[in-house]
């Protein structure tokens, strides 16, 4: 089952950054980052889209941000992880859409957490919207 499922996302991977690669292909997108002066956590994201009528594909990326300062000076920032994401929006009517997303979550070692908690999946939404 795991196969199977990283196959499927894999191509719905690869057909999200096929379309949305290329920088004349891009309808909209957006860069943002966020942080927690609190906790001194933060997060990156990226997502790239192609409207195709009233349909949409798309990429996006996220990761999770451990901020410090280096010898109490200097500020530097240390990833924990890496999350993708390739969706295909399909819209049956304007009011009512079907999403098929595959994802993956990749830990890096300073997480703290093991590679086997690493996560992969593929989702289906329903939205209707009024």
């Amino acid at each position: 089952m795991m196969k199977k499922t990283l196959l499927i996302s894999l191509v719905i991977i690869f057909v999200a950054f096929t379309v949305v690669s290329n920088a004349q292909a891009v309808d909209g997108g957006y860069i943002e980052l966020s942080y927690d002066i609190l906790n001194d956590q933060g997060e990156a994201k990226i997502e790239l889209w192609k409207n195709l009528g009233l349909h949409r594909i798309g990429i996006k990326g996220k990761s999770d941000i451990h901020y410090t300062l280096k010898g109490g000076v200097v500020p530097a920032a240390a990833p924990l992880n890496q999350y993708y994401e390739g969706y295909i929006t399909i819209a049956l009517s304007e009011n009512l859409k079907i999403t098929g997303t595959s994802f993956c979550t990749h830990w890096f070692s300073q997480s703290g957490r093991d590679m086997s908690e690493d996560e992969s999946g593929i989702s289906i939404d329903v939205r209707y919207e009024f």
